[in-house]
């Protein structure tokens, strides 16, 4: 893990990796460089909030690939269970991390599950939709919530 990213002062968590960041699909990493839509979104508003990206890390509350087809399929609760001990290693490995945005209601869901453990940390949360076109069908202004979630995070993380 590179110096950088334990430095990370914020965690944008995310709920699973899609296709483009599974190793038989994608680059294998969740990623605001992947090659999908949810992932130029993601990268274009951080640009556009004015992001540095060395602030940030991207991460899933289900670090693994849900689907073994290349078709996007949506974790479980049980997954975001099974998830907990894997988030909890990762966190302790962000020596600098001063706040979390939840990506959508799942992560919302594993994150605030993950905070009823003993050892988790105490750190501000800031809710924001998940940046996936789907999301766009409930929440019309989604990217604005996105935006306004990234300006606080870098708010908080100063």
């Amino acid at each position: 893990m590179t110096w950088s990213v334990i430095r990370s002062r914020i965690l944008f968590l995310h709920e699973s990796p899609g296709p483009a960041a599974s190793a038989g699909y994608g680059s294998g990493v969740i990623s605001p460089d992947n090659d999908d839509q949810t992932a130029a979104r993601f990268w274009r508003l951080s640009r556009e909030t004015g992001l540095d990206r060395n602030s940030y890390i991207n991460w899933n509350a289900v670090p693994w690939y849900i689907s073994a087809t290349g078709i996007t399929a949506n974790a479980t609760h049980a997954d975001g269970r099974t998830a907990l001990p894997y988030l909890h290693q990762f966190v302790m490995l962000l020596t600098e991390l001063r706040v979390v945005v939840v990506m959508g209601a799942f992560a919302e869901y594993c994150w605030l599950r993950y905070l009823r453990q003993a050892d988790s940390p105490v750190l501000p949360l800031i809710s924001a939709p998940h940046p996936s076109a789907s999301a766009r069908r409930s929440r019309p202004d989604f990217e604005s919530e996105i935006a306004i979630a990234m300006a606080k995070a870098q708010k908080a993380a100063s």
